[in-house]
């Protein structure tokens, strides 16, 4: 089972996979470590993941399913 987050976002340059509600975010080419979390329905798609060098940020699916809105003010779109 995946999430509605599955795939690969901002031109290739973030992947996130799932396995049930665990999520994986990786970040090929970025020398940054992979992110985990999980992704819940709360009104919504909302993913919770934790980024090991940064801090943990919470991301809501846009109504359409092609952006996350970052907790942090970024936006990820889907490729």
């Amino acid at each position: 089972m995946s999430t509605p987050f599955d795939g690969s976002w901002n031109s290739g340059s973030a992947r996130i996979s799932s396995q049930a509600d665990l999520v994986t975010i990786q970040m090929p080419g970025s020398g940054r470590p992979d992110a985990s979390g999980s992704a819940a329905t709360v009104g919504g798609p909302v993913i919770y993941a934790n980024f090991r060098d940064d801090a943990p940020f919470t991301g809501v699916l846009s109504t359409d399913g092609r952006q996350i809105l970052w907790s942090n003010t970024t936006v990820w779109t889907r490729d």
